[in-house]
């Protein structure tokens, strides 16, 4: 995983969305910078991704009308929660961001290793089943951890290095070197 501070803020961006105090907004700017972060490191790459594939990796796996209605419903709910319990929206924001990071870096892979674009659906796939299996809480990976990571040379600004600690102390290298293992076999297959 390489530091780069332009995912970096997208990261922090993505993390600090579950704040925006109105509710599909903060859905809505969440998955926009999602998409952006993820076509960004696709032309980086050299790939040009089409909208429908940046659409497909950044797709969340929620039903639209259900997940507005139950946003609705839930909307001030949960907002009088986060009020009461402010640690669970910063451990949210951590979460959040250390996702956005991994699932960028998880695109960045998959367009080193010539899957991307043609098999942009399949990657979805493996990003998610290694996402569901492999990545749990960012912030609860930090309290088990309970020593330096080490896996990332920390370079650039302290937002940068910040996002690239906690990626790394959380267990988000593993994640995505399980990413490329599950890619490492999607591509033997077709051989």
């Amino acid at each position: 995983m390489k530091a780069d501070p332009r995912l970096a803020a997208k990261a922090i961006g993505i993390g600090l969305t579950p704040i925006i105090p109105l509710p599909v907004v903060d859905e809505l700017l969440r998955a926009w910078l999602l998409r952006r972060g993820i076509r960004q490191v696709a032309a980086e790459q050299g790939v040009a991704l089409s909208a429908q594939a940046v659409s497909r990796l950044a797709h969340e796996r929620k039903g639209c009308a259900l997940g507005c209605l139950i946003g609705l419903v839930w909307w001030p709910i949960r907002k009088f929660l986060r009020t009461l319990f402010y640690f669970l929206t910063v451990k949210e924001c951590m979460d959040s961001m250390a996702e956005g990071a991994i699932r960028i870096e998880m695109v960045r892979r998959a367009c080193e290793a010539g899957v991307l674009p043609s098999q942009s659906e399949r990657v979805r796939e493996v990003m998610f089943e290694t996402l569901k299996s492999d990545m749990g809480s960012v912030v609860s990976g930090l309290v088990r951890h309970r020593g330096a990571p080490g896996h990332i040379t920390l370079e650039g600004s302290w937002s940068v290095r910040w996002v690239y600690w906690l990626v790394d102390a959380g267990g988000g290298v593993a994640t995505c070197d399980a990413f490329s293992d599950r890619l490492r076999a999607l591509t033997g297959m077709e051989e």
